[in-house]
């Protein structure tokens, strides 16, 4: 849907098709990651191209690890996006203090975020 042609077209087609949106990132510089932000900014195309303006109505996870602690802005940000598209949140898996690689699996939010996808 967009005029941009890229791979973001695989994007729009899977999410066009999933019952549940998972928005997964690490933090960098003390906030969600860009590449996180510019996908859902690109969904302003799937918007456009319904006939009542609305993106399609999804449940939603926020998955978020951080090498310090995780801010409340970026809790904001996920609970406004949810609100303003309508979502339905049905968790939120926050990891603070994961600086290496693999620290996640020691915490208790790796088993509940295995939890939440075996529960989906």
């Amino acid at each position: 849907p967009c005029s941009i042609k890229d791979d973001m077209d695989q994007v729009y087609a899977a999410f066009n098709k999933c019952d549940v949106v998972v928005l997964a990132t690490p933090t960098y510089f003390w906030t969600l990651s860009g590449q996180l932000k510019c996908t859902i900014d690109r969904l302003f195309a799937v918007m456009e191209a319904s006939p009542d303006r609305k993106i399609p109505q999804k449940d939603c996870i926020l998955m978020v690890s951080a090498g310090g602690t995780i801010r409340d802005e970026d809790i904001h940000w996920y609970d406004t996006l949810v609100q303003n598209l309508q979502w339905n949140s049905i968790g939120k898996v926050l990891a603070h203090n994961c600086l290496k690689a693999g620290a996640v699996k020691d915490k208790a939010e790796f088993t509940q975020a295995e939890k939440m996808g075996k529960d989906l």
